[in-house]
């Protein structure tokens, strides 16, 4: 359990500190606002992960997104 606690916290420190680090740019500069934006989505993406995980969860956005298969129609 020790070990599953070291790593949780390391990853979101991991990705904490990476989106705090990239959080200040220039609004002139368009590559490093999507740096932060994509560093912040990471970050959210793990704590969701870690919230749904300690929940029993396994929800992911891919099924939001995806629409159910139809089932085919027999007539008859």
């Amino acid at each position: 359990m020790a070990l599953i606690h070291k790593q949780t916290e390391a990853g979101l420190k991991e990705h904490f500190h990476d989106a705090i680090a990239k959080q200040h740019f220039s609004d002139d500069d368009l590559n490093a606002g999507r740096e932060f934006v994509a560093a912040y989505v990471k970050y959210i993406h793990y704590v969701e992960g870690l919230h749904q995980a300690s929940a029993g969860q396994t929800h992911s956005h891919e099924t939001e997104t995806k629409p159910a298969a139809s089932k085919p129609t027999s007539h008859h």
